[in-house]
C-alpha cells in the first residue's frame, strides 16, 4: 500500500499530561542513582541496606528487559533466538488459515483480530469471483456474463471507460523518502537532502491507464539485470531537483474510496462491506480503496491507522510486517516534503510544500546502507507474507509495512480491494503512544541504551 497516513487524533489534554508525566518519572526514576537514604536512629541500618540492594536490583532488571528489547543482540544467532522470545511473550504468530467456511470460526477470527495480530486466509474469495474482477477491471472490459433479471446491463456496469485518479512517480516510489543528492541518481556517492514525496496526480480513461501499465510492465521487465523493486540509478540527475527517467510509473492507489468512486462498476461483484469486518470491529469500512499497478512499483515502509482488510484479486503482493513495538528500531522521523511534477515527457522535478510529514525513514530495500545510518534496523526483524489471488490479510491497525508486487500469467498486473475499518482508540492506542515516547527518549540520549 503506497499510502499517506492519516493523522491521527490526538489522546486528550490529561490523557497527554498524564502519559508525559508518568513516563519522565519512570524514566528518572531508571536513570538517575538511587539515593541512599539515612536510617532513622530507631529503624535498623542493614534493613535499609537490604531495601536499597533489593530495588537497585528490581531497576537493573527491568532496565537490562527494556534494553534488551529496544536493542536486541549483536548476532545474526541471537536475533532470532530474540524473535522467538519475543513471539512466545507477546503471542505474535501470523496464522495461516487454508480452509475457511465465511459463516464459521467468527469468534476465532475475532479474538485475533482483538489481539492486533496479523492472519491470512487463503482463497478467502473464489477463482471465480477472481475472474469477474479480473474481466471487469484488468482489461477494462464490459462483463457481459452479469446481467440483471432484466437482462441489461446495470446503470453501473455501462460507466466502465470513465477517468479515474492515477498516481505517477519516475521511479514508482509513491509516498516515498528521496534523498536529492543521493547515489540513486547515479552522479552523487553521498547523502543528499532527504524529501517525503507525493506522487503526480493524473487523471485519465481506464483505456489509457491499462496501455501505460503495460509499456511499464513491459519495460520492467526488459531491466537486465536489476531487481524488478529496485529503483537504484534509475533516474538521471540533470540539477538540484530535475530528473530525467527512463519511464514513468503508474499506480491505482489513492486512499479515499476510490473504489466507489472511480471504479463503480465493480460493485457488480464487491460487497460494500465483509461479514468478516462488521463482526470482529462492529462496524462498517469507512473507504474501500482498489489497487492496480505492475511489477516495478513498492510502497516506502508506513504505518495505518485503521484495520484493514486486503483481499488480492491478481497477482501477488508481498508484505513486510514489523510489529508495533518495533517502532524505535524504524526511526520515524518529521521530513520536509515536496511532490513530483513532470514538465516534459519523462522530464521531473521536485516541487517543495511548506509542510511536515512523519515518516519511516528506513529503507529495507537497501539495509547494508540504511543501517550505516540508523544502526537499530538493523534489529528490526520482519514478518514475511505472500498474498495471492483470492487470499485476504488482516493487516492490524499501527503494524509497519512495506509492500512490492509482482505478477502472473499474461494480463501483467496486480490488483487488490481493501476495507479500511475505524481504529479504536483504547489501550492500543496508548501503549503505542508510549513506545513511541521511550523510542524518542532513546534516540535523543535523555535515555541511554546500547545498540
Amino acid at each position: 500500500t503506497m499510502t499517506h497516513n492519516p493523522k491521527i487524533p490526538p489522546p486528550s489534554f490529561k490523557q497527554k499530561e498524564h502519559l508525559e508525566s508518568l513516563l519522565h518519572s519512570t524514566i528518572s526514576s531508571l536513570t538517575s542513582e538511587l539515593p541512599n537514604p539515612k536510617p532513622a536512629s530507631s529503624q535498623n541500618t542493614s534493613s535499609y541496606r537490604f531495601q536499597d540492594e533489593e530495588m537497585k536490583g528490581k531497576v537493573q532488571s527491568l532496565m537490562d528487559k527494556i534494553a534488551e528489547m529496544k536493542a536486541g543482540s549483536d548476532s545474526t544467532k541471537k536475533d532470532n533466538t530474540l524473535q522467538k522470545r519475543q513471539n512466545e511473550s507477546l503471542g505474535i504468530e501470523m496464522r495461516q488459515i487454508t480452509q475457511f467456511p465465511k459463516s464459521v470460526h467468527r469468534q476465532f477470527l475475532k479474538e485475533m483480530t482483538q489481539k492486533n495480530v496479523p492472519f491470512v486466509i487463503r482463497r478467502y474469495e473464489s477463482v471465480a469471483w477472481c475472474e469477474k474482477v479480473r474481466r471487469a477491471v484488468l482489461r477494462g472490459e464490459k462483463d457481459k456474463g452479469v446481467q440483471h433479471e432484466s437482462g441489461e446491463d446495470s446503470a453501473a456496469t455501462q460507466q466502465q471507460g470513465g477517468m479515474v485518479t492515477v498516481a505517477v512517480t519516475p521511479n514508482g516510489r509513491a509516498d516515498a523518502i528521496f534523498e536529492e543528492n543521493h547515489d540513486e541518481c547515479g552522479t552523487q556517492q553521498h547523502t543528499g537532502t532527504k524529501y517525503f514525496l507525493y506522487p503526480e496526480e493524473k487523471h485519465m480513461p481506464v483505456e489509457e491507464l491499462l496501455k501505460n501499465l503495460e509499456l511499464q510492465s513491459d519495460f520492467v521487465s526488459n531491466r537486465e539485470g536489476s531487481s524488478i523493486n529496485d529503483s537504484s540509478s534509475l533516474l538521471t540527475h540533470n540539477s538540484d531537483t530535475n530528473f530525467t527517467s527512463p519511464c514513468n510509473f503508474f499506480y491505482v492507489q489513492t486512499q479515499n474510496d476510490n473504489l466507489r468512486k472511480d471504479f463503480p462498476h465493480l460493485l457488480e461483484h464487491v460487497d460494500e462491506d465483509l461479514e468478516l469486518g462488521e463482526y470482529c470491529f462492529e462496524d462498517v469500512p469507512e473507504a474501500m480503496n482498489l489497487w492496480m499497478g505492475t511489477d516495478g512499483t513498492t510502497s516506502s515502509l508506513h504505518r495505518d491507522f485503521y484495520e484493514n482488510l486486503y483481499i488480492v484479486a491478481e497477482g501477488v503482493k508481498e508484505f513486510l510486517l514489523y510489529p508495533p513495538f518495533m517502532q524505535p528500531y524504524l526511526y520515524e522521523q518529521s521530513f520536509d516534503t515536496g511532490e513530483w511534477k513532470e514538465v516534459a515527457p519523462q522530464q521531473w522535478k521536485i516541487v517543495k510544500r511548506e509542510e511536515q510529514n512523519v515518516w519511516c525513514a528506513v529503507d529495507p530495500e537497501h539495509p547494508a546502507k540504511t543501517v550505516r545510518e540508523y544502526p537499530w534496523f538493523a534489529k528490526a526483524t520482519p514478518f514475511r507474507v505472500e498474498v495471492g489471488p483470492g487470499d485476504l490479510l488482516y493487516l492490524p491497525s499501527t503494524w509497519f509495512h512495506q509492500v512490492s508486487q509482482r505478477s502472473l500469467g499474461p494480463s501483467k498486473l496486480v490488483v487488490a480491494v481493501n476495507y479500511w475499518y475505524p481504529m479504536l482508540f483504547e489501550s492500543r492506542f496508548h501503549y503505542n503512544q508510549m513506545i513511541e515516547k521511550m523510542g524518542e527518549l532513546i534516540q535523543t540520549g535523555e535515555v541511554k541504551a546500547e545498540i
